[in-house]
């Protein structure tokens, strides 16, 4: 498996401070990068890191734009693994498509190695964990998702708003009027939902 093979590599730096990786999470990654069609390649600003401090040389009259030196020492990745790693084997599966893409970085350079590791602490300590009702009411929306799971979510959010629905405004959805009388848990009945699809494809 050579996504297994990579993440071994990883893993084994000792300046390594990342948690494992997951190959789950980077397949996951790889298939949204080959399903992507008008959503951007990259979802979210990868962060970078190095000890040394890197020369910055402007081009022309541009004091913002000009080149990057790279640390001889290579970079640490403090947020971004996994999207980076997906990167990597989506390049693999097609040639040349890597030219095309731009990767939003933000590298800081000249400082500590624990910098770096309090910067990780930080970002993987105070991340909002987004609620998984929330997660099911744009699951129709996201085209990568199979058509059991977005057309559960499409019948959820159809017994929530139509008037003939016994349930109407009585699943509990985030910021809707389900506050004052709360039946049951989107997430939970998305489960139960896709479980009748599912054994019910006609």
């Amino acid at each position: 498996d050579p996504i297994a093979q990579f993440i071994g590599t990883v893993e084994k730096s000792e300046k390594a401070f990342q948690r494992l990786m997951s190959r789950r999470k980077v397949r996951e990654i790889v298939n949204f990068y080959e399903s992507a069609e008008t959503q951007p390649a990259i979802p979210g600003t990868i962060l970078l890191f190095a000890e040394e401090q890197l020369r910055f040389r402007p081009l022309g009259q541009f004091e913002s734009v000009g080149d990057l030196e790279e640390p001889k020492s290579g970079f640490l990745i403090i947020d971004g693994q996994h999207r980076l790693a997906g990167l990597q084997f989506y390049g693999r599966r097609n040639k040349g498509v890597l030219d095309q893409i731009e990767v939003p970085c933000i590298i800081f350079d000249g400082k500590s190695a624990d910098f770096a590791a309090e910067m990780f602490v930080i970002i993987n300590s105070t991340q909002t964990r987004i609620n998984r009702s929330h997660l099911v009411d744009l699951l129709d929306r996201v085209s990568r998702y199979d058509d059991k799971t977005r057309v559960s979510a499409g019948i959820v959010k159809r017994l929530y708003e139509e008037a003939s629905s016994p349930l109407q405004y009585k699943i509990n959805r985030l910021g809707g009027r389900s506050r004052d009388e709360k039946w049951i848990l989107e997430a939970e009945l998305f489960n139960e939902v896709k479980k009748l699809v599912e054994h019910h494809e006609k």
